[in-house]
């Protein structure tokens, strides 16, 4: 059958978006893209966490969807928001790249002390103050490829994104970051596809046989930690759920406090990762955690500038 695919329309959005392609030709289906650019792509300059709109990269995107221009849309994971405007639902979700932090050129330990390190989110500049309190998280926009040049540029000694964004774009000299210091951002790595609650059988048929049950379950329970903690879009929680070697799962959260000088940080593992939700939750509130988040939810309700208080401020 023929899907057209909604996607932003840069060039990591468009290698997401081909990916998905690919695996629905594999099918027999007939594909074409449809780009549309976002509100985050708009505003090239504001902190993601100072923009106050939900799915500021998603909802652009299944409006093209809800209004008949495509049939399914392709988002990276983490940009899309637990709830979801109208009849849009994430019907499926492509085996999942790495999901960890990475950092480009050097090593973290590399960097020199004092030194700047560009950073685009609230949650990368929190835990990383933790690790490195010395250096200067330098807030940074726009699409990969300009942060990249901005930072060979001199603009920082090093840039921390997604290393999945790195490995699509074909980067390297990106070095990983640990998985228990950096927590990723629940559903970071994976390529998801939405389309009508309402669609026709056929084509949701079409669109779940590309989807990966095991990462599909794994970012579902990481999306329902966050949810269930109630952290939203300003709280920089990290929640990042996986398979051992023995095939238990394993959950993984953790978020700071506002200063960036305390860090709260959660492990629980168990059969599967959703039937693991409810302890990790549990555990969360127990050592502390919901306190951090309720600290976060203040300060974005104060309209206070949250950005300061994990010490950015460096900007050439």
């Amino acid at each position: 059958m023929k899907i057209r695919l909604a996607t932003r329309g840069s060039k990591l959005a468009l290698l997401q978006a081909k990916e998905v392609a690919a695996e629905l030709r594999k099918h027999g289906n007939r594909v074409e893209l449809e780009t549309v650019e976002s509100h985050g792509d708009q505003d090239p300059n504001t902190p993601l966490e100072r923009m106050g709109v939900k799915g500021i990269f998603e909802k652009e995107v299944d409006r093209l969807v809800l209004g008949g221009s495509a049939e399914a849309a392709v988002h990276s994971l983490k940009d899309v928001p637990y709830e979801l405007e109208g009849e849009v639902e994430v019907v499926a979700v492509l085996r999942r790249a790495p999901a960890f932090d990475a950092i480009l050129p050097l090593p973290l330990e590399n960097i020199e002390y004092g030194a700047a390190v560009a950073v685009g989110s609230l949650r990368r500049r929190s835990f990383l103050k933790v690790v490195r309190p010395d250096l200067i998280p330098a807030q940074i926009r726009g699409n990969m490829d300009t942060r990249v040049r901005k930072v060979r540029g001199g603009y920082a000694q090093g840039l921390i994104g997604a290393e999945a964004a790195f490995r699509r774009l074909g980067l390297h000299c990106w070095h990983r970051l640990s998985a228990k210091t950096f927590v990723p951002s629940p559903g970071q790595g994976a390529i998801a596809v939405t389309c009508l609650g309402s669609a026709p059988g056929e084509l949701r048929s079409e669109l779940t046989r590309i989807c990966h049950k095991p990462t599909l379950e794994e970012t579902l329970a990481e999306r329902l930690v966050a949810h269930k903690i109630g952290a939203g879009c300003t709280s920089p929680l990290g929640v990042y759920a996986d398979r051992m070697a023995d095939g238990r799962a394993r959950i993984r959260v953790s978020v700071t406090d506002p200063g960036a000088s305390k860090k709260v940080y959660v492990e629980i593992r168990g059969t599967n990762p959703i039937e693991t939700v409810p302890r990790v939750v549990e555990s969360f509130v127990a050592v502390g955690g919901l306190d951090f988040i309720r600290a976060w939810q203040r300060l974005d309700n104060s309209g206070i500038n949250m950005s300061s208080h994990t010490g950015e401020g460096h900007r050439l």
